[in-house]
């Protein structure tokens, strides 16, 4: 094995150590921003009420393309089969913005023609114009932030939707082209039902949906429902 080849595999390893000869990678970019931050919610995440969005989105895109740019002088050759763009609440960037970090991912990636290239998006910020400009740009999966179609179990997680909007957003992503949809609920909400859960897996599997990801509502500390909370003792 030559020495420059022998270095480009320990390069690689700096960043991908269990990489085994061609398996393929997967890429995920977190976008850290949401209109509303859920008092359920510990992952990282900034309510942009108080904040110039627009220079705050553009700031970070440009901070991510940075980080993709080194990572794949090193990485270029890595074969990548899967990107996922989470949250947060990704589509906040616009399509414009995603689409220029995707872009970029593929120049500095070996990404497979048919890599799923999936986003997150929730009821109540998804506006159907975006949505096609990013089945354009080559997002070909979305994950809806649904957790419920009953109303009341929205207030009770501090959700923004309503239950219709969420269905609607379902329709809107369909009429934008995405033909992998992918929608989350959960379980175990404050007042929730046996028949209130049955009508949320109704409608989602009446919504025509490709994927239904399933959470129970997981009380955090450090979250405002851990702080009212009592915690169980963990056997």
């Amino acid at each position: 094995m030559s020495f420059l080849k022998k270095r480009k595999q320990l390069q690689i390893r700096r960043y991908v150590p269990h990489l085994v000869d061609d398996s393929p990678i997967g890429i995920y970019i977190h976008v850290p921003f949401c209109v509303h931050k859920c008092p359920y919610c510990d992952f990282y995440s900034i309510p942009t009420e108080n904040y110039n969005t627009e220079e705050l989105y553009d700031t970070y895109t440009n901070a991510i393309i940075t980080g993709i740019s080194e990572t794949g002088m090193i990485n270029s050759s890595l074969r990548v089969d899967t990107v996922y763009f989470g949250g947060g609440t990704p589509t906040l960037l616009g399509a414009e913005r995603l689409n220029s970090i995707l872009k970029y991912i593929k120049k500095c990636f070996d990404v497979d023609d048919d890599a799923e290239i999936t986003l997150e998006t929730n009821p109540g910020v998804t506006r159907e114009a975006e949505m096609k400009a990013l089945v354009k740009g080559g997002f070909n999966r979305v994950s809806i932030g649904v957790q419920s179609f009953s109303n009341k179990e929205l207030v009770a997680l501090g959700r923004i939707h309503s239950a219709e909007q969420a269905a609607e957003t379902i329709k809107l992503c369909k009429r934008s082209g995405f033909s992998n949809i992918s929608i989350d609920l959960m379980y175990g909400i404050s007042g929730q039902s046996m028949e209130s859960w049955g009508k949320s897996l109704t409608l989602a599997v009446a919504a025509g949906v490709q994927h239904i990801s399933l959470y129970s509502l997981t009380i955090e500390e450090g979250t405002p429902y851990g702080q009212v909370t009592p915690q169980h003792p963990r056997r």
